[in-house]
């Protein structure tokens, strides 16, 4: 789906492309080291994303594409 844009997009933490002990490792070195997310910034992001409101709009764009 659409995570990985949000994560970067928002600042919200780390995108994984695998699932294994050394990218794991150091995405949490990472996050010890600089934690600087921006709880603001995910909240915007979250809201953006997953407000229910804004997800029925994004759907009515799709259909009304869809079925034009």
């Amino acid at each position: 789906g659409d995570v990985a844009e949000i994560v970067e997009k928002y600042h919200s933490g780390i995108v994984l492309n695998e699932l294994n002990t050394s990218k794991f490792e150091s995405a949490a070195d990472l996050i010890r080291e600089k934690n600087n997310f921006d709880r603001n910034e995910i909240r915007k992001g979250a809201n953006e994303f997953y407000n229910l409101d804004n997800a029925i709009e994004k759907y009515r764009e799709i259909y009304k594409q869809v079925l034009a």
